[in-house]
């Protein structure tokens, strides 16, 4: 089932970016439009939920070499983004926003 999400891989990082900062950009990558379709909208909460609490794990400063900058997690879409999900991810931004990281869409 996963296979045929645009978003997939809930148990690990797409991309990881380290900046000069200090800080770290998690990159979620789609694979395919961001519909409103209940499998896609719980595909996006449940990775960027997860990206969320593997970044505010004890581990996560030594795996990834985190060097207490700020968190950014963007989800890198080149395809449609129905409203429906822009609407599950403008929530998202708040509720990550008030845990100290940034959540932003990235389509080029």
């Amino acid at each position: 089932m996963e296979k045929n999400l645009p978003i997939r891989h809930f148990d690990r990082f797409d991309i990881v970016g380290n900046r000069r900062d200090g800080g770290v950009d998690l990159i979620i990558e789609a694979h395919g439009p961001l519909d409103g379709s209940a499998a896609t909208l719980s595909a996006i909460e449940k990775k960027v939920m997860n990206y969320v609490r593997d970044a505010e794990k004890s581990g996560f400063r030594e795996k990834f070499n985190y060097d207490g900058g700020s968190v950014s997690i963007y989800i890198v879409c080149d395809f449609e983004i129905s409203s429906k999900a822009n609407e599950l991810i403008a929530r998202l931004q708040y509720e990550v926003g008030t845990r100290g990281i940034h959540l932003e869409i990235k389509s080029f």
